[in-house]
């Protein structure tokens, strides 16, 4: 029954247009006044800082969710891919494994190599990239940040470069501003967690030690430890290699300077770590035993990131809103002790690293006239990103000493890019209703091959120079509705494999994606009791990437197909009131080559819903969530059984409950508690774009206490 009701997304639809047109009437009818409006929060009006002048999510003529403090702490995410999987349009794909991670945006991401050249994710500010064949794409704990923005698509190219085809994920780590109150000199706060599956335990431990030094700087310590057996699925059968062991932790310092605090410093490192033995060499998914035949492997992961930023902002000079940012991201693997049958193929020892230096500026000057205002951002952008891929043969005893040595990798080949672009966006605001956001952004590229690429794969240099123009816009057309919509393109340029993979290329172009949104957003106040707020949004999109860079199998070359398409609908949903509350999130996405076949990167039609109720006087707050999925058989070829490579899925029904309670008053008062069970009837299913089976029934709490003086 759920797979007949999310096949049939018009029916849906239909009732969406329903609820607008009776919330109309209800809106209509009703008198509220402005404090009233104020009095709930909802998820869609989370502040979003990531899309340019700040305003709440429902309010931006793009699509984009934030995940915020509360939420995170609610979710009681194992990784960041936990933490966005029920964002609308936004999945997680390979596998649970903290090393088989990776992202989908509106249908763009794989998960045996990774589409992360189509995606760009952002640590402050700092670029995160890493791929690897059967690896995931981010290493890192959720513990470390704060709140989580996803900007979904091409028009989030003109602030964060050519390439965002599917959109932006930005991180935001913590603050020492997160844990010091006012008058408070220093801050502790202890978390502890546990979870249990089918008898399997994990464990959390996370410090947090935030302090003053001065009225005008602030620092912060995390350190966090995270561990888990592997789990079982809902029949009861373990998944090979989803348990760990990692290490991570983040310092940060805050400054305030000049005596009205117009200047602010900050600076950041965060490092994440994992030493696994005899891991799955596949660990995007080892499809149910068929890809136990890769072997196993020893990682060591290290993931750095370095930041800084500087801004300067005069309260006395509205044209200088200034912000400078550097950061460094380094991501490596070493991997060793193969197994024997993969040596010749990845040799025996091999260092997979990324590292990335970024610097950006940037200016918002702010206009104003009567009955109307203009943010004016005008800024550039420098990248440097260096490849490295160190393959060795150890010689005996398991090779002759005549091929002990370096071994050069033909499908990753080492490199480096850099990129210098450039960007201007007006933001447009007339008599308060109508915004309009024309921007542009041009990016040079170029390409050049590491010493261990052969001469015969190409040229050994090569340089694209992109063009990113969007026009979006949004209107509020009364207190209840607002309309909007944007048009964007942008141009993607191939990344080293594409370039210097062994197999070869033919005259690679950049590919360039030309999109289209188109959606309304809906707020109705007062409607079951006085100070509620229900609110949606619903989005329709298209999006054709012409020139697509394809390869048909492993061991083709590459070359630029005609086209591909995506398109799409999105609906956000939120109700608060003093008791009650309850979210909805629906994707519907669909995509084909040009030669009218399916794309395998399209997750299955699904729904989220959430109910949840109050207790005040208690101090509690408990809720139920339901994933429906559809079945996914819009597959390229229906007889593949390689699970996340194609292979197609049935639909699913999935029950999860949570509960926090944080005491007010008491000896307990500032206890907070947070208890959760996920697939709470042991539902044994696989998500579209998954690797392996999904774990069964998952117990979760956490505890956590903050002191101050």
């Amino acid at each position: 029954m759920v797979g007949v009701k999310m096949r049939n997304g018009g029916r849906l639809l239909c009732g969406v247009a329903t609820l607008a047109l009776v919330g109309s009437q209800l809106a209509a009818a009703q008198e509220t006044n402005e404090a009233d409006k104020q009095g709930r929060v909802t998820l869609l009006q989370r502040l979003v800082v990531g899309a340019g002048a700040d305003k709440v999510a429902i309010e931006t003529p793009q699509a984009v969710s934030v995940v915020d403090q509360e939420a995170l702490d609610a979710e009681q995410p194992e990784t960041v891919g936990d933490a966005i999987d029920a964002l609308p349009g936004v999945k997680a794909i390979g596998s649970q494994r903290v090393l088989g991670e990776s992202f989908n945006i509106r249908g763009i991401g794989a998960s045996a190599a990774s589409d992360e050249p189509r995606l760009i994710v952002n640590v402050d500010g700092a670029p995160k990239f890493y791929e690897q064949y059967r690896m995931g794409s981010f290493f890192s704990d959720p513990e470390l940040y704060k709140r989580i923005e996803v900007l979904r698509g091409p028009a989030s190219s003109t602030l964060y470069g050519a390439g965002a085809l599917a959109g932006v994920i930005n991180l935001t780590t913590k603050d020492p501003a997160d844990f010091l109150t006012d008058g408070q000199t220093w801050a502790l706060r202890q978390k502890l967690g546990g979870t249990l599956n089918g008898g399997g335990a994990g464990f959390l431990t996370s410090s947090t030690l935030a302090w003053r030094a001065g009225a005008q700087a602030a620092f912060l310590l995390n350190g966090t430890h995270r561990q888990s057996d592997a789990f079982v699925d809902g029949s009861g059968n373990t998944v090979d290699g989803t348990d760990f062991s990692t290490w991570s932790g983040l310092a940060k310092g805050v400054f305030t300077l000049g005596p009205l605090g117009e200047h602010r410093l900050e600076a950041s490192y965060s490092r994440w770590f994992s030493d696994v033995d005899d891991a799955p060499y596949s660990q995007s998914g080892l499809s149910g035993g068929v890809l136990t035949a890769f072997g196993t492997a020893d990682r060591v992961v290290n993931d750095q990131t370095a930041t800084f930023a500087y801004s300067y902002t005069p309260i006395d000079n509205p044209w200088i809103d200034f912000s400078l940012t550097g950061g460094y991201a380094s991501s490596l693997v070493e991997q060793s002790d193969v197994s024997p049958g993969l040596r010749f193929a990845f040799g025996d020892r091999w260092d997979i690293a990324y590292d990335t230096w970024q610097l950006r500026a940037e200016n918002t000057a702010t206009m104003t006239g009567d009955r109307w205002e203009n943010f004016l951002t005008v800024g550039a952008q420098a990248q440097t990103q260096d490849r490295v891929s160190d393959a060795q043969f150890v010689g005996p005893p398991f090779f002759p000493p005549g091929i002990a040595g370096p071994y050069p990798i033909g499908s990753h080949p080492s490199g480096r890019a850099t990129s210098f672009g450039a960007f201007v966006q007006s933001e447009f605001v007339h008599d308060g209703w109508l915004t309009v956001i024309p921007g542009a952004r041009v990016d040079h590229f170029r390409m050049s091959a590491g010493d261990n690429v052969p001469a015969a794969v190409g040229e050994r240099a090569n340089r694209y120079t992109l063009f990113s123009p969007k026009l979006a816009a949004h209107a509020q057309l009364n207190d209840w509705l607002a309309v909007f919509g944007s048009a964007a393109q942008t141009q993607r340029a191939p990344v080293l494999d594409e370039l210097y993979d062994v197999d070869g290329h033919v005259g690679l172009k950049p590919e360039r994606s030309n999109s289209f949104e188109l959606g309304a957003a809906v707020s109705l106040y007062d409607v079951a009791a006085v100070g509620d707020v229900l609110q949606f949004k619903v989005t329709g999109f298209a999006n054709r990437i012409n020139d697509l860079i394809y390869r048909a199998d492993d061991g083709d070359p590459y070359f630029n197909a005609p086209h591909a398409d995506y398109r799409g609908v999105e609906v956000e949903a939120a109700y608060e009131g003093d008791r009650l509350f309850g979210r909805a999130a629906y994707s519907l996405i669909r995509g084909e080559l040009w030669t009218g076949t399916y794309l395998d990167t399209i997750p299955a039609d699904e729904l989220v819903l959430t109910l949840g109720t109050r207790l005040p006087e208690r101090d509690l707050e408990m809720s139920w969530t339901g994933t429906f999925a559809a079945p996914q058989r819009r597959v390229a070829d229906p007889s593949v059984t390689v699970w996340g490579d194609g292979a197609p899925t049935g639909g699913y029904m999935v029950h999860d409950l949570q509960a926090s309670w944080t005491p007010s008053d008491g000896p307990l008062a500032g206890l907070d508690v947070q208890f959760g069970i996920e697939n709470v009837f042991d539902t044994t299913y696989r998500e579209h774009l998954s690797g392996d089976t999904a774990p069964g029934r998952t117990f979760k709490l956490t505890l956590a206490r903050q002191f101050g003086g």
